[in-house]
């Protein structure tokens, strides 16, 4: 019985460069010099640019792969001379390719019984004819001839002719529309050629993309279902990607199953495809109209300072913080050249016992791995003293680098032989050469000239197969007599599931945590390039930095292969994500410190080779735009906005509070729950929301003094909430760059809006103006209407008009706080630079730009219709008037107090026209008069910080109003406060 299984070819089977161009079934006959019969095998024939390769339907088999600049005839015949198997050919042409039995004609058997292993290579001069079924054999053969005459020339001319005819093979492939899901009920939005890539592995194909999902169809497939296809909504990021040092890729991640905050970051439950186009022009339309028909999706233009800012506050882990860096750098699972790297953290394998107390124990992450051994270093060093250096071979302190393909194979060999095989010509490496213990690799790493490389994720990972030859591999035998199977693993590990969990343990230790920052400045930083890396003894050879060389000015095949032989040996430096000094964890990285990285220049136009420094921006100047001021001011209603009488007549209107110095406040209910983001009550004081770092709402009722809803909202945590009239809906933001809208009635979220480039850092909605808004980290703000129903109503299943948004983007850096007028479409925006902006919401103008702090703005509201109050981290509370003066609106600093001595203000609510709340760092909640500029009363001490000061509307009838006062640490109360 002949033992048939799944297919045993695949790409990897093919040489490098080399294209799969179709497959046929096939007898296979084979006439040695001098035989008088031959054996018929029925399989597949697959025909490659350089070579064909015969599969046959025994497994026991071996496939048989003949390089085609072996072949030295080819020829159709209709019958061949052995009469015993001439029957069988009865009628059919067979292809014949006389095989020369020269170095170049070497025939590969590969796969033999299924199993994996290395090739062996022999001559097999003679005959090898194969019989087609179902197809004209002289077809077949033409398309054979032309490959095979073209891998016959010299190498030169070969390169570039073998070029043409995968080039009119891609040409000629069209998209087949059958494969549509829904026919002709999807709008075609773009079709072009591509290349889908993974590891060592390029196919050639078309994409075809269209209002609802993506398509890749190869030039010539070997799977039965060929075309691979997604729905776009199932998009969640997309990146542009270098190809072989070229900017013409783009990685597109899919969403798959359930994540965590940190799964959305670093994709370990995302399934990715990496595709290469012919020009960077080309990749970037492909990029607009993904990032257009993805609503959801982000890319790599999401701000990176927020996830820093996650890591240092401790809200991401080690591990995850190094794979959003990865993914961001350009690092990718589908890419050997560029595998995601992670750094060697232990030293000690060789001890019984690991104590990760013991920071002996730990590799010095201030060092790359070249300059761990001192007495090595000194040899790299002195060769690069006495290297000349020129702008064609700039001097290297290090010849070979971190991260290679032969790096990321030789730690993977037993979990996917098949690829060390493509990459070695179907061999594995020398036995003594293997990765054979954790000791010996270490060792190597540290004292070898040939040998600087990191570690990959696996090794910080749960999958401990890599570790084990499963598949009984024959790796060799090594010198010392000993067979390479299993890689022994440290006394201190019990086996390779305790050694992982033990190295990642390791990786989130507090010693790690407290110095990966030093190591992030080799990879990804500041130290990576020019004399930094010098000073830090972190130079690599030029060819492995991004910009160094462009390989398509480069018009000879020949040169251009040798250039993309030479990036595939010596791999490639990430991108450099930071240009100055990575914060520590834990430390005060403070969001002013973000408000300097997104004003400085984008890293892609610093020739950081030439070690030019990045300054920092200049303090901010407010400016008043001639133009746009005077468009705005021109509006008369807007003007009358500003005016005494307007002012007065409202102070008129407004009931105030009446504190006593001892408190005057009751604590009406009193929540707790995890750590809190943001709170807001209702304007009727019945209804509370707050928003969680956990990434859920929780709902309240004040009345019944309970819980009445709670649901995760967003993937990554929350940052703000806003409570809509009638505390039916509420209006949140999270670090997702999403604004949500949810229902109470339902009980789940009915709207979700994207349209910030990052997070949403807080939400403010106007009833009576008919808007909301929403500011970002990279400064950004938008405003959109409110759809109404019946006698202006709310309609709370899809409150937001999408189509409505206004970008007001005149800020440079976060706007963390947002107030509208209470009587014109007017909002005010301060952000933690410490300006202040006043623009029209109609219009989009700016109206107004006040330099009014030094320090973060972390409140802001209106006190009445000309006057602005504001309260900055440091603890200064500023009341800003706006008056027309001719045909501008022009302010006036009227009024600055401190009410902080030294700890940080962090939350402010206005109480009526002269008295404000001020919530503190300490977590107190104290009331200052603005009248009399100083503190009335000692609130209450919730004992950890407050993010959040919110209050109802003053209630005349019951002569109360309501403050909600939010702690970080999950404690909300509510207060009732007497109103005259």
């Amino acid at each position: 019985l002949v033992e048939k299984k799944q297919q045993r070819f695949n790409l990897l089977l093919l040489g490098e460069g080399e294209v799969y161009v179709d497959d046929y079934e096939a007898n296979y006959y084979y006439y040695s010099e001098g035989a008088r019969a031959a054996q018929q095998k029925q399989g597949r024939l697959r025909v490659c640019s350089r070579s064909v390769i015969f599969e046959p339907d025994d497994v026991r088999r071996p496939l048989l792969k003949i390089p085609l600049s072996g072949v030295e005839r080819l020829f159709l015949k209709r019958s061949l001379a052995n009469k015993a198997l001439a029957s069988d050919m009865d009628g059919d042409e067979v292809i014949c390719m006389m095989v020369g039995d020269g170095k170049q004609a070497l025939v590969a058997e590969m796969k033999e019984g299924n199993h994996i292993h290395p090739y062996r290579f022999s001559k097999r001069p003679g005959l090898h004819a194969f019989a087609l079924l179902y197809v004209k054999a002289a077809g077949v053969e033409s398309q054979v001839k032309r490959f095979r005459d073209a891998c016959r020339l010299e190498v030169g001319v070969q390169e570039e002719e073998l070029r043409k005819l995968v080039a009119k093979m891609e040409r000629e492939a069209k998209f087949d529309r059958s494969w549509l899901v829904d026919g002709l009920m999807e709008k075609i939005e773009d079709e072009l050629p591509a290349e889908r890539l993974s590891p060592l592995v390029s196919l050639p194909g078309r994409i075809m993309i269209t209002n609802s999902r993506f398509y890749f169809q190869p030039v010539r497939a070997i799977e039965s279902q060929p075309v691979k296809r997604f729905r776009l909504d199932e998009v969640c990021y997309v990146y542009k990607r270098r190809h072989l040092l070229r900017q013409t890729g783009i990685e597109i991640f899919l969403r798959s199953g359930a994540h965590s905050k940190a799964d959305l970051f670093s994709g370990a439950t995302e399934q990715a495809y990496l595709f290469a186009f012919n020009s960077e022009r080309e990749r970037d339309a492909v990029f607009e109209t993904l990032t257009r028909l993805c609503p959801d999706a982000r890319s790599e233009m999401t701000d990176l300072s927020r996830v820093t800012q996650l890591w240092v506050d401790g809200e991401l882990s080690n591990f995850d913080y190094l794979s959003i860096l990865n993914r961001k750098a350009g690092r990718s699972f589908n890419d050997l050249t560029q595998y995601p790297v992670m750094p060697w953290v232990l030293s000690d394998y060789e001890s019984s016992h690991l104590d990760l107390s013991d920071r002996r124990v730990y590799r010095d992450l201030t060092k790359p791995v070249g300059a761990l051994n001192e007495e090595r270093l000194a040899h790299f060093r002195s060769r690069y003293e006495e290297m000349p250096d020129t702008p064609e071979m700039p001097k290297f302190i290090y010849g070979t680098h971190y991260s290679t393909p032969g790096y990321v194979l030789y730690f993977l060999v037993r979990k996917v032989p098949e690829y060390m095989l493509r990459l070695q010509n179907g061999k594995f490496d020398d036995p003594n050469r293997m990765f054979d213990s954790m000791y010996g690799a270490f060792q190597s790493c540290t004292h070898s000239f040939t040998d600087v490389k990191e570690l990959i994720p696996e090794f910080y990972q749960e999958d401990s197969s890599f570790l084990l030859n499963n598949e009984s591999l024959d790796l060799g035998v090594k010198q010392d007599g000993s067979k390479v199977a299993d890689v022994l693993l440290p006394a201190w590990a019990s086996d390779g599931k305790d050694f992982l969990a033990k190295m990642r343990q390791a990786l989130e230790s507090p010693y790690v945590s407290s110095h990966l920052h030093h190591w992030i400045d080799l990879i990804f930083g500041w130290k990576q390039r020019g004399q930094a890396a010098v000073d830090a003894n972190n130079l690599f050879f030029h060819l492995t930095y991004e910009g160094k060389v462009d390989i398509n000015s480069i018009s000879d095949p020949v040169a251009r292969k040798a250039m993309e032989d030479q990036i595939m040996e010596f791999g490639q430096t990430p991108s450099q994500l930071f240009s100055a000094p990575h914060p520590q964890r834990g430390s005060a990285f403070t969001r002013k410190a973000r408000a300097i990285s997104l004003s400085t220049p984008s890293l892609a136009t610093i020739d950081v080779s030439k070690n030019e420094s990045v300054q920092p921006p200049p303090s901010f100047v407010p400016v008043h735009s001639s133009a746009s001021t005077s468009s705005s001011n021109r509006d008369a209603e807007l003007r009358q906005a500003f005016t005494d009488e307007r002012r007065e007549m409202y102070l008129s209107q407004r009931a105030r509070v009446e504190l006593s110095a001892g408190g005057g406040g009751t604590e009406v209910y009193r929540m707790s729950m995890n750590a809190i983001a943001s709170g807001s009550i209702s304007p009727d004081g019945l209804v509370v929301g707050l928003a969680s770092k956990d990434s859920y709402l929780r709902v309240h009722s004040v009345d019944e003094k309970k819980q009445i809803r709670s649901s995760k909202i967003s993937e990554l945590k929350l940052s703000s909430v806003r409570v809509m009239d009638g505390g039916g809906g509420f209006l949140v933001g999270a670090l997702d760059n999403g604004v949500y809208v949810y229902n109470k009635e339902y009980g789940k979220v009915v709207q979700k809006v994207i349209d910030h480039e990052d997070a949403v850092a807080t939400v403010c909605i106007s009833s009576r103006l008919g808007k909301v808004a929403s500011s970002s980290w990279d400064g950004g703000v938008n405003v959109w209407n409110l759809n109404t129903e019946g006698e202006g109503s709310v309609n709370m299943l899809k409150p937001i008009d999408k189509g409505s948004v206004r970008k007001l983007g005149e800020h440079d850096c976060e706007v963390g706080c947002l107030a509208f007028h209470p009587e014109e479409p007017l909002l005010c925006s301060g952000s933690i630079d410490g300006s202040i902006l006043l623009s029209n919401v109609s219009s989009g103008v700016p109206i107004c730009r006040i330099h009014a702090h030094s320090d973060e703005v972390v409140g802001l509201d209106f006190l009445n219709p000309t006057d602005v109050v504001s309260l900055s981290l440091d603890g200064t509370v500023m009341v800003h008037r706006m008056a027309q003066h001719g045909g501008t609106v022009e302010e006036e600093l009227v009024m600055e107090l401190v009410v902080s001595e030294g700890e940080e203000a962090s939350a402010l609510a206005v109480l009526d026209p002269s008295l404000v709340a001020v919530g503190y760092s300490s977590g107190e909640v104290r009331v200052w008069s603005l009248d009399e500029e100083r503190q009335v009363s000692l609130l209450c001490s919730l004992g950890s910080k407050v993010v959040s000061l919110s209050t109802s509307t003053p209630n005349a009838d019951a002569g109360v109003m309501y403050l909600l006062a939010a702690c970080e640490e999950g404690t909300a109360v509510v207060f009732s406060l007497p109103i005259s």
